[in-house]
């Protein structure tokens, strides 16, 4: 393989959405998957995981929401209150993707990762320190 989009932030989204919709190719893609490689695009590349989950599986959703670094994103002058919004509303629409099995652990590892991105976000902004 010689094109391997790494450490390029122009590769986020083409590789994500490969990820997203080629399952088979999920497992072995994800670790190049690196969000926070373009900070500038954060919140969108957010939304977009969030907006494309109902085409995908919880597993492959989870797999990819756990690659969002949000404390990091937080701390860069990319972050601004409204942007802050933004993301706030992206993972309210997450809770919403799948309905929710409190039996089925890749379910509760997806909210889990949800509800910590929130806290986050919420504690940055509503409690800065």
């Amino acid at each position: 393989m010689t094109n391997i989009p790494r450490n390029n932030p122009e590769e986020t989204l083409p590789l994500l959405n490969f990820i997203l919709h080629k399952k088979e190719f999920a497992t072995s893609l994800a670790p190049l998957f690196q969000p926070n490689q373009g900070f500038h695009n954060f919140v969108n590349v957010y939304n977009h995981v969030i907006v494309s989950l109902t085409r995908c599986e919880p597993e492959i959703g989870f797999t990819v929401l756990s690659k969002f670094d949000i404390r990091s994103w937080l701390a860069t002058q990319h972050s601004t209150s409204e942007n802050s919004k933004q993301l706030i509303n992206a993972i309210f629409s997450g809770f919403d993707i799948y309905p929710f099995s409190g039996e089925d652990s890749t379910f509760l590892m997806f909210y889990d990762t949800l509800k910590l991105h929130l806290r986050h976000v919420l504690t940055n902004r509503l409690c800065p320190l």
